[in-house]
């Protein structure tokens, strides 16, 4: 697949990705819309009832559901379909199905959105949140499948706090029995240790998933540069001039990663794999390499030429500023005295002699 291909087929998953977000926040935001309209039914400071209060609760409760499982959403599709870091590819993981991601959120939004009008039913409120852990769990575990990544411990926090709102919500008869309270403070202690619960859990979660909800924190640690690619004239009639070239970009590869830059040397990468391929003495050319080299200026941010005799008419070093200045890239030339590079040093003498 040739470099512009790859950048098309980003582009559409971007794209796609982009559809998803914007849909799914359109959802959440028609929930949370909805659970504060609930809330707001026959509402008066006047006469304040237990009944609101039950209400409040349990939109606090919503509230603070919705939060984590939007944030989580945004960071799993920039991860996963965006960087593609949180695959553990040594262990064979892949991206998970972008179908899979539409439907678990598909279905998330419309539990999410019937949840902000439950609020004035505690038991349907708990149940409506348990179906939400519940194909979060599933969800979690075919991505965890796919994706081979970090154990998924969310799966367990949901699990937990899952058993435990069930259990205080059906504690709470007794608990109100036994403290005396009259009959309409049922509902309200219902909602109190559910609110307590899902409250919580979503402690839990951004507690053991700090990094993974603020990967900023790791980034100020640590600021990636954008990679540079270092272009220089390399095909020629012998294999010495060739390999004198090798020797001088890879020299300077060496020196300007010493020096902290983020550096992809084709020729230093590809050399090798030319004396392979190729018949003994000869070339395959900087136009078998054409796709190749495509696929990594793509992902690179700027240029730099190291000037050798020939990169002039260099046809492969004009196609890759013909690249990098159709995106606005400007290129930076050096010159290989600055490095130590001339004809007196015989690691390099071959490649002046063009």
């Amino acid at each position: 697949m040739s470099g512009s291909a790859i950048k098309k087929a980003s582009d559409a998953q971007k794209s796609a990705i982009d559809a998803l977000q914007k849909f799914y926040s359109i959802i959440v935001a028609a929930a949370f819309t909805g659970g504060v309209l609930k809330f707001l039914e026959q509402f008066t400071f006047s006469a304040w009832s237990i009944e609101q209060s039950t209400k409040l609760i349990l939109l606090v409760a919503f509230v603070v559901t919705i939060v984590p499982f939007y944030h989580g959403m945004e960071r799993h599709l920039f991860e996963t379909h965006i960087a593609g870091r949180d695959i553990d590819r040594t262990a064979g993981g892949r991206p998970s199905p972008i179908l899979v991601d539409v439907f678990a959120f598909m279905i998330e939004g419309a539990i999410l959105f019937t949840m902000g009008r439950s609020l004035d039913n505690p038991s349907a409120f708990l149940k409506i949140w348990s179906a939400l852990l519940i194909v979060d769990i599933i969800w979690s575990l075919i991505v965890w499948r796919y994706q081979k990544s970090t154990k998924p411990i969310w799966v367990r926090n949901n699990f937990i706090w899952l058993v435990i709102a069930w259990i205080v919500f059906l504690g709470s008869p007794w608990i109100v029995e036994n403290l005396g309270l009259p009959a309409p403070y049922l509902q309200f202690t219902a909602a109190s240790l559910i609110g307590c619960a899902e409250v919580l859990r979503s402690i839990f979660d951004y507690k053991s998933h700090w990094d993974f909800y603020f990967p900023d924190d790791r980034a100020r640690q640590f600021v990636p540069q954008k990679i540079t690619y270092l272009a220089c004239p390399y095909t020629s009639g012998t294999d010495k001039v060739r390999l004198a070239r090798f020797n001088a970009v890879t020299d300077v590869s060496a020196a300007l990663i010493r020096d902290k830059e983020i550096i992809f040397s084709p020729i230093t990468m590809t050399h090798p794999f030319d004396q392979a391929l190729a018949d003994p003495g000869k070339t395959l050319g900087s136009d078998y390499w054409v796709a190749f080299d495509e696929a990594f200026m793509a992902a690179c941010g700027a240029i730099k030429v190291l000037k050798l005799p020939g990169w002039e008419t260099s046809s492969g070093v004009t196609r890759e500023l013909a690249h990098f200045r159709a995106a606005g890239i400007e290129p930076e030339f050096l010159d290989p005295a600055n490095f130590g590079i001339d004809a007196n040093n015989p690691k390099y003498a071959d490649a002046f002699t063009v």
